[in-house]
C-alpha cells in the first residue's frame, strides 16, 4: 500500500505533479487530503487523474476537505475520514484586482455560474455515496 499527500492550496503544479506522481506506483495507493482548497480547475484536474486511474485508490481525509478539495473527495472509489476530520463546501468566489466594465463582469458572472453548476453537479451525484457526519460539516 503507497501513500500520497494532499496538503495545503490545491493549484496547478499539485495538478501536474500529482498526474506524473501517480502513474510510478504500482498498487494500491492513499490519498491523504488535509485541505483547505483552491483552485476548481487543478482539483477537477487531480479528480480525474484519479477517477481514471486503473490502479485501486482510498481517499482519506485527515484534518479539513474544504472548497476545491471536496472535488478530490469526489472522485474517490473508497472515502474514510478521521472522526475529527472537518469539511466545507461554498459557492465559488473570485478576486478581481484591476478595473471591469459591465460587460467584463457579466463575463465573470458568467463563468463562475458554469464552474458552479459543475461542482453542484459533482456534489450531487457523489456526496450521498459517503457515509459522513453531518456534526464534521462546517
Amino acid at each position: 500500500m503507497y501513500d500520497m499527500y494532499l496538503s495545503g492550496e490545491i493549484n496547478n503544479d499539485n495538478a501536474r505533479y500529482f498526474a506524473s506522481d501517480l502513474k510510478w506506483y504500482d498498487g494500491p495507493l492513499t490519498v491523504h487530503i488535509n485541505s483547505a482548497g483552491g483552485d476548481p480547475f487543478a482539483a477537477i484536474a487531480i479528480a480525474h487523474a484519479i477517477r481514471h486511474s486503473d490502479k485501486e485508490i482510498e481517499i482519506s481525509v485527515e484534518g479539513l476537505c474544504a472548497s476545491a478539495a471536496i472535488l478530490i473527495l469526489c472522485s474517490g472509489r473508497k472515502v474514510t475520514s478521521a472522526f475529527n476530520s472537518l469539511f466545507m463546501i461554498h459557492g465559488v468566489s473570485v478576486m478581481l484586482e484591476d478595473r471591469y466594465n459591465l460587460a467584463e463582469l457579466e463575463k465573470v458572472k458568467s463563468s463562475l455560474e458554469k464552474v458552479e453548476e459543475v461542482i453542484k453537479s459533482t456534489l450531487e451525484t457523489r456526496l450521498k455515496d459517503f457515509d459522513l457526519s453531518k456534526e464534521q460539516w462546517l
